[in-house]
């Protein structure tokens, strides 16, 4: 009846109830996209929702019908950073064949992981003394970058940030590719309910 040894067992469960957290946050995201037809204001609110969990800030990058790339949702817990990415994207605009990031996103089709972003990175990156002080400003540590598809076709691009190297794994990358899923599926029901009612217009003139 005396006690002489134990035995302790432990389980990691983290892995678990991130998953369980991405479905709920993919299930919202999903009503969010469904609740109107005004794209753009659904995904502003679906950025939103990714930030904190997902990544540390979020940007969203849609094409206009002259094939521009336009920045349409900013996220961050910082209003002050959400600021500054806005104005940065808005001074350096990314170069069309920059070889990373959102333009290569966009161009190719492909997503794109930064794992580790390194100072040597961001001065490579720098367009100026004052661009690569705003870059570090942000705190850009790690990124991932999805291309938001209809079919073939390119519509846009999601880009995550991480505020440390090694943020995004398989499993990131899986939820951000399903979420663009969604988005472009927003989108092309909105372009298509619109082509429907100018059509219409057409035939009752």
């Amino acid at each position: 009846g005396n006690v002489v040894a134990g035995v302790a067992t432990i389980l990691d469960i983290s892995s678990q109830r991130l998953a369980g957290e991405n479905r709920r946050m993919l299930s919202t995201a999903t009503e969010i996209l469904a609740s109107s037809l005004d794209y753009e204001d659904t995904i502003r609110q679906v950025a939103e929702l990714a930030v904190p969990g997902l990544a540390d800030w979020v940007a969203v990058d849609i094409l206009d019908d002259k094939g521009l790339s336009r920045r349409v949702a900013v996220a961050h817990e910082d209003p002050a950073k959400v600021a500054l990415a806005r104005d940065i994207a808005e001074r350096y605009p990314p170069e069309p064949d920059a070889p990373r990031g959102t333009a290569f996103v966009i161009r190719t089709g492909q997503r794109d992981i930064g794992e580790n972003v390194t100072d040597e990175m961001i001065e490579a990156a720098a367009r100026d003394p004052e661009h690569r002080e705003l870059i570090k400003t942000l705190g850009i540590r790690s990124w991932l970058c999805v291309p938001i598809l209809a079919g073939d076709q390119v519509l846009g691009a999601i880009t995550l940030v991480g505020s440390v190297p090694g943020r995004f794994g398989p499993d990131e990358v899986a939820f951000a590719e399903t979420l663009a899923a969604r988005i472009a599926l927003a989108i092309s029901n909105a372009k298509a309910f619109r082509e429907a009612v100018r059509y219409k217009r057409v035939l009752d003139a």
